[in-house]
């Protein structure tokens, strides 16, 4: 009919989808689900809201984990690839796929690939601290040389292989987990496919040549520790790690403090006299006998600059001058008895030694160290039947024998030298700790000497405890004035005399005092006070006096014998001139 129109119909209704629940650790938000802000967690699946997301108690962490399930997806799994985040692809053989596709609610390597061919798949993923990547795999292969290979940036991850090889039912699913470090890394998962061959098989090309039904299927990935993400629970740090303001990581306790049970959450400042030499202890170390420590000490006062060992009786050594930094160690001190050298330092872990390592190419922590001189071509001990050194020897090319230094005096003589003590080395099998024992001998006569077994006994005297010598001039006493003795001199014509300080012979002590110059002082005629002066000089005028009086008494005494003898000697010579007279007379 002119002027008729026909309405037509409404558009059909569009399909109504259920959205899916948000993984725990994220909230709904409309059409979308977010990850519940940082410090706060959800445990389970959800469709609520940000209600959901509770805040986590003090001293725990939310750890942020990421649930990669929703790139199964196409629409996701397309938009990673767009951003570069994913990446596929096929090689090294024929590709019937072109690399993994999201199939319902996994990731497929697809079918039609040949016999040889990789199928990889690459992911890139942030870890905010060390964390763990998870994921669960289906291997469907009727070929067993067929394997799923993980690569973690370019280090091949071997034990996914060997988990295939030894599961019992092939078609069982297997989770793997790998250990991640902080940072930006790639993980590439390989579904290497290749012939398998047997020698009973003279038709090697005929076997497994299409292989187009193998495949491997990955239902899960997760990664936890990841920058992105939210957390599923509340985790208490780790001993030696407290949780930081935003609850999201664990921050690893500074060298000088630990962990105490009673403190959660605080990072302790060990009590003096012990010591935490790295990040993340749990506890402290107490320092060796004859070294010491102020509170919240990363080591004890034992260092190249103050390796000094005060005796009980006042009697101090200094064994600085044998401390080794940035050189080789001390050694090696070859004990043949068991076919093993030592190496040792003194107050120094500063040394460069090339032999002193273990496996991992990295030296053996600590002052001193023990080292296999029989493994075989393969690193491994060669015929050793002890327990303990065929595990060392299996383990490690060398074992710490100690990593804290402690001091002691020779029972029988103190003077004659100390102990220097190895202490808290490598555990052996029975979980003591290895130790070593250095007898230090004072010798005046070797200069620095070196360290050499024992004279009289082998240099393992218990189980994991050793024992060595070691004769030198620094294993003597500082010197003290005690050591010295005056050397008067001469006296002069100016009324001194020199005095000059000597060592005691035999002279037993190295470094502390060193001999004064030489002193002048008063020689001992001229050193005389006043009131000994004035008395003598009391006496002497007394003498004096005495003198004079004894001369003039014998001079007048004298001078009256003259006086009588002229007297005398004139009336004889008046009786003399009066005989002669009288002799003229009677001549005449």
């Amino acid at each position: 009919r002119v002027g008729l129109y026909l309405t037509p119909p409404p558009p059909p209704a569009p399909a109504q989808v259920d959205c899916a629940a948000c993984s725990p650790g994220s909230y709904r938000d409309g059409a979308d689900c977010k990850y519940c802000p940082p410090g706060t967690f959800s445990g389970n699946e959800t469709f609520e809201g940000a209600g959901v997301c509770k805040k986590c108690p003090s001293g725990t962490i939310a750890r942020k984990v990421r649930y990669y399930d929703s790139i199964f997806q196409k629409e996701k799994f397309d938009q990673l690839v767009a951003k570069g985040e994913m990446g596929t692809g096929c090689a090294n053989g024929f590709c019937g796929t072109g690399g993994w596709r999201p199939v319902g609610n996994m990731l497929d390597t697809g079918v039609g690939n040949g016999a040889v061919a990789d199928i990889w798949l690459s992911l890139e993923v942030v870890v905010e601290n060390q964390g763990e990547l998870e994921f669960t795999f289906n291997r469907v292969s009727t070929n067993p040389a067929n394997y799923l290979q993980l690569y973690i940036d370019e280090e091949h991850i071997w034990n996914v292989e060997s988990e295939q090889s030894w599961a019992e039912d092939t078609n069982k699913p297997i989770t793997f987990t790998a250990t991640v470090s902080s940072g930006v890394h790639v993980v590439t998962w390989v579904f290497h496919k290749e012939r398998q061959y047997s020698w009973m098989d003279e038709d090697t090309v005929s076997q497994h040549t299409d292989g187009g039904e193998d495949r491997v299927q990955i239902t899960s990935i997760v990664v936890r520790g990841s920058k992105e993400g939210g957390a599923p629970q509340c985790l208490r740090c780790p001993e030696g790690a407290v949780a930081n303001a935003a609850s999201s990581l664990c921050d690893a306790c500074q060298p000088g403090t630990y962990t105490e049970p009673s403190k959660p959450g605080v990072c302790t400042p060990c009590p003096k006299g012990t010591f935490s030499a790295g990040w993340g202890s749990a506890r402290c170390e107490a320092c060796g006998h004859g070294t010491f420590s102020a509170a919240g000490s990363a080591a004890c006062d034992v260092s190249p600059q103050h390796c000094i060992y005060e005796a009980a009786d006042g009697v101090s050594y200094d064994l600085g001058g044998l401390a080794r930094v940035r050189e080789p160690m001390w050694g090696p001190v070859h004990d043949g008895n068991n076919s093993v050298d030592y190496y040792i330092n003194v107050c120094s872990k500063d040394h460069s030694n090339g032999t002193c390592h273990g496996r991992d190419g990295f030296a053996v922590p600590g002052y001193a160290c023990q080292q296999n001189t029989l493994y075989d071509s393969f690193g491994y001990d060669s015929w050793w039947d002890d327990d303990d050194y065929w595990e060392t020897g299996r383990d490690s090319l060398t074992v710490s024998l100690g990593h804290v230094m402690a001091f002691y005096s020779l029972p029988n003589d103190p003077r004659g030298g100390l102990v220097v003590s190895y202490q808290g080395g490598d555990p052996c099998r029975d979980g003591r700790r290895r130790m070593l024992n250095v007898t230090m001998i004072c010798d005046m006569d070797v200069g620095p000497g070196a360290p050499t077994p024992p004279s009289s006994s082998p240099v393992e005297a218990t189980k994991c405890g050793y024992q060595l010598e070691w004769r030198s001039q620094f294993a003597c006493p500082m010197c003290t004035l005690g050591d010295m003795e005056a050397l008067p001199g001469e006296c002069s014509v100016t009324g001194q005399r020199p005095i000059n300080m000597v060592w005691k012979e035999p002279r037993r002590c190295h470094g502390g005092l060193a001999l004064p110059t030489v002193r002048y002082e008063e020689c001992v005629a001229v050193m005389l006070d006043k009131g000994k002066i004035a008395l003598f000089g009391v006496v002497g005028a007394g003498v004096l006096a005495l003198l004079v009086g004894a001369l003039i008494a014998l001079y007048m005494r004298n001078r009256k014998m003259y006086k009588e003898y002229s007297m005398l000697k004139e009336q004889n010579e008046a009786e003399m001139e009066l005989e002669r007279y009288t002799l003229d007379d009677d001549e005449a």
